[in-house]
C-alpha cells in the first residue's frame, strides 16, 4: 500500500544496489507505472544524496496554505501518528524497555 499510496516514497540505500543485483532504472520505471503522479526519490542518506529534495518537500507541505496540496496525514493527527481513536494500549509504552515498534 505504501508504494502506491504514500505521499512521498523514499527509496534509500541506493549505493547498495550494485551489490544485490538491483537495477535502479527498472525500479524507477516500475515506480512511475505504479505511483503515477505521486513523487518518489532515490536516496543515499549516508552521503546526504536526496536529502535536499526530502527537506524541501517537507517544508513545502508545512508552509502550504492550500489544503488540497497538503497530505491528509498532516491535517489529521490520528492519521499522522498512525494510531486511531479506537487504539487500546495492550502493552507498556514506557521508556524502560528497548523494543521499538509502530502501530
Amino acid at each position: 500500500m505504501g508504494i502506491g499510496r504514500s505521499d512521498l516514497l523514499v527509496v534509500n540505500k541506493i549505493d547498495l544496489a550494485p551489490y544485490v543485483d538491483v537495477s535502479l532504472e527498472s525500479i524507477h520505471s516500475d515506480l512511475e507505472a505504479v505511483r503515477g503522479p505521486l513523487p518518489f526519490i532515490f536516496t543515499n542518506l549516508k552521503k546526504s544524496e536526496g536529502m535536499d529534495y526530502i527537506l524541501n518537500w517537507i517544508e513545502k507541505i508545512i508552509t502550504s496554505t492550500d489544503k488540497n496540496a497538503v497530505p491528509l496525514w498532516s491535517q489529521n493527527p490520528t492519521l499522522k501518528s498512525g494510531i486511531s481513536k479506537d487504539h487500546h494500549n495492550d502493552h507498556n509504552h514506557s521508556s524502560s524497555h528497548n523494543q521499538h515498534h509502530s502501530h
